[in-house]
């Protein structure tokens, strides 16, 4: 998630109280070929507000719905070339409403992933801090002793010179209570399961075979306001990673690689 996808989270929240939660998952076999399944819940009042706004950021209100079939089976082109969609399956939580999807992809090094869930009619999220329009670049290679290394490389924020940023003002009691009642709920998770066993990862975060490179549950972040008050102060990765450090229920990975090593299933 790193410095953006805070960045991300305060943007797309601000706009949907209730907000979101955006869970992915991708698995990668030995040949590279693979699948991404993605789970998007949206409350009831964040549809109605996200809706609203689309018009106004450029978007369509009618393009927005988690909930419909054909969307998610347009969004297969947006992944990379020759991405398959498999299925999705509409879900109801008592969170709130929304789809799972399944896509394939037959090699991961043309996956084109874009951290930042979806928003209404494709609208790109921008803030005068940070951009996050960039795709996680995946590079998998075979190794001679038959082992496969993977590389996932995260895009760089571009955030304005120190110099020119403006200091940042510690919020109210008043404001980080509304900062929580927003993002009540809000999760953002993505997380890569090689097929086969796992090696070696430069991830700290390791669990049932899968590596998870974002796991942000912001409740338990809420839970920290002395680690909510250092937010508005992030103005790159490095911020982010003392803002955050130690704080739990968040699982960021700062490094601008994440390696994993694994030898693939026969």
């Amino acid at each position: 998630m790193r410095a953006l996808a805070f960045a991300l989270l305060l943007t797309v929240g601000l706009a949907c109280e209730g907000c979101f939660q955006s869970n992915t998952l991708i698995t990668v076999n030995g040949d590279g070929s693979g699948t991404l399944e993605q789970t998007l819940i949206f409350s009831g009042a964040a549809l109605i507000q996200m809706r609203q706004v689309a018009p106004l950021a450029g978007g369509s209100s009618k393009a927005f719905d988690p909930f419909s079939e054909e969307q998610a089976r347009q969004a297969a082109a947006s992944l990379g070339p020759n991405v398959r969609y498999v299925s999705s399956t509409a879900i109801t939580t008592g969170e709130g409403l929304g789809r799972t999807a399944v896509y394939a992809f037959p090699d991961i090094n043309q996956l084109r992933f874009n951290e930042q869930p979806p928003v209404p009619g494709g609208v790109t999220i921008r803030s005068k801090q940070l951009n996050t329009e960039q795709n996680i670049r995946f590079v998998l290679a075979p190794q001679p002793d038959g082992h496969v290394a993977l590389r996932i490389l995260w895009p760089q924020p571009t955030a304005p010179a120190r110099g020119g940023a403006p200091a940042a003002i510690r919020p109210s009691p008043e404001e980080i209570a509304t900062i929580k009642e927003t993002f009540a709920g809000a999760r953002l998770s993505i997380a890569v399961k090689p097929s086969g066993e796992i090696v070696k990862t430069s991830s700290p975060w390791v669990e049932n075979g899968s590596v998870t490179l974002i796991d942000l549950q912001f409740d338990q972040l809420a839970a920290d306001e002395a680690a909510l008050a250092r937010l508005p102060g992030v103005r790159s990765v490095e911020d982010a990673k003392i803002a955050l450090s130690g704080v739990p229920g968040v699982k960021i990975s700062t490094d601008r690689e994440i390696t994993i090593e694994f030898i693939p299933k026969k």
